[in-house]
């Protein structure tokens, strides 16, 4: 939400001519928020990528004793689930080159 915000503040204060100095502040507070969901869109990617276990703590063949069961998202989800994230990541620093080529 906040990306969002000062990414319409940005284009807002352009179009209405404001100094630069104003439109450069929101657009690195804007870059900061769009690195924070880039970052964090990583971090479930990685999530989704990994192996699980889920805990059976009611077994009957293994007499009352605990098991586990490892599952995973098949190739296709997690190809999907990465996609995102890593558009977002290349965005970001594409956009991080271009404010500091334009600073």
């Amino acid at each position: 939400v906040a990306w969002a915000s000062l990414k319409i503040m940005h284009d807002i204060l352009l179009l209405k001519d404001f100094p630069e100095k104003y439109t450069f502040l929101v657009g690195w507070m804007s870059l900061g928020f769009q690195g924070l969901a880039a970052a964090s869109g990583m971090v479930a990617m990685m999530g989704a990528a990994e192996v699980w276990v889920a805990v059976d703590d009611i077994d009957e063949k293994s007499h009352g004793t605990q098991c586990a069961c490892y599952y995973k998202l098949d190739d296709l989800r997690c190809l999907l689930l990465m996609s995102t994230p890593t558009l977002m990541t290349w965005a970001y620093f594409g956009k991080l080159k271009r404010l500091i080529q334009a600073s």
